[in-house]
């Protein structure tokens, strides 16, 4: 009986052990994928922001329309389009 008792108490220390590994690997692999997914916006995205109307009418010119209208130079940099971006995503 004293034996069956060892064996039940190292199966479930066992079974801690490897619950245990698979929570910290799926931790791990959560941290790793939204690290690869924290990244700046590419200068592409950056020319689209700034798109207006200035030359008739473009589709995605709305935000480079009400930007330019307030003739702030920070409003039109890359450090405000990058914040503007991790603010809405």
């Amino acid at each position: 009986m004293v034996s069956n008792q060892r064996l039940h108490s190292g199966h479930a220390a066992t079974a801690s052990i490897t619950s245990r590994c698979w929570r910290l690997s799926a931790i791990a692999v959560l941290i790793l994928t939204v690290l690869r997914g924290i990244r700046l916006p590419g200068l592409w995205a950056y020319s689209h922001f700034l798109f207006n109307y200035h030359y008739g009418f473009v589709k995605r010119g709305i935000i480079g329309e009400l930007i330019g209208r307030c003739e702030s130079p920070y409003l039109m940099s890359y450090g405000f389009f990058a914040v503007f971006s991790f603010v809405i995503f």
